[in-house]
């Protein structure tokens, strides 16, 4: 069993989810997946191919290992568990995967990484800065 849980996935597959939010209100291209990277001197088109997901993935403060913990034993809550301790360990999974099957019928192969706080702290500065930069352009 997994210790993470999605906190967020943009897959070709949740397309109609996607469908209903957008930025500033306006519709969102469907299907929400990303685009199929082409190559690396081809400027992206919004109506391109999408195939696959980018996920990011927490561990519940909730999830122990021995001694290593975030929140009280259970014991010492009287209230649900997730309810008691609504913090996530430091670490961030970033999961990307293009659509391509590999490895058999159904099986595929992502790129998992782990992303500690700093890192993240550095993804979500830029990514705002990037944010400002790109503004509404498509």
């Amino acid at each position: 069993m997994s210790i993470f849980a999605t906190a967020l996935s943009l897959d070709s597959d949740d397309h109609l989810d996607g469908c209903r939010q957008g930025h500033k209100g306006k519709p969102r291209n469907c299907p929400t997946g990303p685009l199929v990277y082409e190559a690396s001197h081809i400027l992206p088109d919004p109506s391109g191919p999408r195939a696959g997901f980018v996920s990011l993935d927490e561990i519940s403060a909730f999830v122990s290992d021995g001694d290593r913990r975030l929140c009280p034993p259970e014991a010492e809550c009287d209230k649900p568990l997730d309810q008691c301790c609504d913090r996530v360990w430091p670490y961030l999974r970033l999961w990307v995967w293009d659509g391509r099957q590999s490895g058999g019928e159904g099986l595929f192969t992502g790129c998992p990484v782990l992303l500690d706080r700093d890192q993240v702290e550095q993804v979500h500065a830029y990514l705002g800065r990037w944010l400002e930069r790109a503004g509404d352009a498509g």
